[in-house]
Parts: structure tokens; sequence; C-alpha cells
């Protein structure tokens, strides 16, 4: 890596020293082209080191535009296997528009993931990571070291993520363990402070012609997954 955020493990413990890294690049898939309300931001979670370490990261990494989060997930007409609920904005609290009935098709044409409990993951052993972003060398496979930490961004599938260490984005399969009690193939190596969550929120139109947005992770959804039989 070029560059750097080191902390000891010490920063399970609180300690006051630790150091936030530079803030973190805007996110590679943008909302410029996107005409849709601005989302609300991250909370992040009250543990003091935590909250130090979000300091000067660049806020945009909490909004994944463009994003959808699995293997195979593609926007296109997708399919209501129950009742969905369409909202003014992409917020739990925004104005219900319209209901998708059981069995209705509709177009999601984008979405977003949001970050709303952050997730610091300390490098415990190398792990093998490709930055995002191209390289001069063609992007071969970069790493993460022990006592470097980074945020948990989203989900890609295959037991992938999203994650920046404040500098450089990298796609890693998940090497820490999980709250569901997921323990990675040969041993964790990585520790966390913080516990992740996210929404997911795809931008769609209805067969009667109500544009709005719903909660996809809250939703259950047919054709969204482009490796299974189409719906």
């Amino acid at each position: 890596m070029r560059t750097r955020f080191l902390v000891t493990l010490a920063l399970l413990t609180a300690c006051d020293s630790a150091q936030p890294p530079a803030a973190a690049p805007a996110d590679t898939a943008s909302s410029d082209t996107i005409a849709a309300p601005i989302p609300e931001p991250a909370r992040p979670a009250l543990d003091p080191v935590l909250t130090q370490w979000l300091t000067r990261i660049d806020s945009t990494v909490f909004v994944r535009w463009g994003v959808c989060p699995f293997e195979c997930c593609v926007y296109r007409d997708w399919v209501a296997e129950a009742p969905v609920l369409v909202r003014a904005g992409p917020r739990s609290g925004a104005q219900a528009l319209a209901t998708i009935a059981t069995g209705e098709r509709f177009e999601a044409d984008t979405g977003f993931v949001r970050i709303t409990s952050p997730q610091l993951v300390i490098v415990t052993g190398t792990v093998e990571a490709y930055r995002i972003r191209p390289r001069p060398d063609g992007g071969e496979p970069d790493s993460l070291g022990v006592g470097d930490t980074v945020l948990v961004l989203n989900y890609q599938g295959e037991g992938h993520y999203v994650l920046t260490d404040g500098t450089e984005m990298y796609s890693a399969g998940q090497f820490w363990p999980g709250e569901d009690g997921y323990e990675p193939y040969g041993g964790a190596r990585g520790r966390t402070l913080g516990r992740h969550e996210a929404e997911w929120w795809a931008r769609v139109r209805t067969a009667t012609g109500v544009e709005g947005w719903i909660d996809a992770y809250a939703s259950e959804l047919a054709n969204v997954d482009a490796c299974g039989v189409p719906a």
C-alpha cells in the first residue's frame, strides 16, 4: 500500500492516542448523473476511537451510488414477491406514494447502499486485497499488512467487501469474524471495532408511472439476480 494508517491493537481498548487517516477520496460511483434526493449522512457510532478515526474520512464514502450489493445483482425490471412500499425519497420516513402489488413488474434503474453504522477492521495477518482504482502496473493484487486499519463499506458478493484505509479503496474477501458467527476459512486475520449496518435503496418506476424509492433490503423481490432464472 502506498499510504497506510498504522494502528496498534490497543485501538480495541480505546487508546486516546490513535490518529485518524488522511481524507478518503470521493467514491468512484458518483451521484453526479443521478437525479435523486441527497441521502441523509451516516451517523457514526459513539465509540470515541471510531469517531476520531472517521473525522478525516470523506463523508461521500458512506453513500455507495450505483451499487447493487450482491453477486449477479442487476438493476432492471424487478418483480414484487410481496407488497412493496414506494416512497418519495430514500428515507424510512419519506412520504408513501404507492404500493406495488404482489406479482407486479416494475423498473428499478439505479440505487445506492448507505452505511448507517460504521465498522473498522484492524488487520492482524497479511491479507490479499485488490486496489480498486487503476494502478500504473495494471492493477495487480495488493495486500493489507498487520496493523493496517480499514473501514468496511459495501458488500460486493461472493464474500467480498469494498474497504478503505482513508486513502485507497480495496476489494477483499471477508477476513474478519462476522456478527452472524461467520469465521473466515483458515482463521480470522482481523479484529473489529463497531458494527457494520447498511441500507439499500433502489429508484423505481411502477407500471402506473409512479416514480420513487423502495427499501430493497426490506422488500421481497424477484428478477434481481442476473444469474438466476428470469422472472
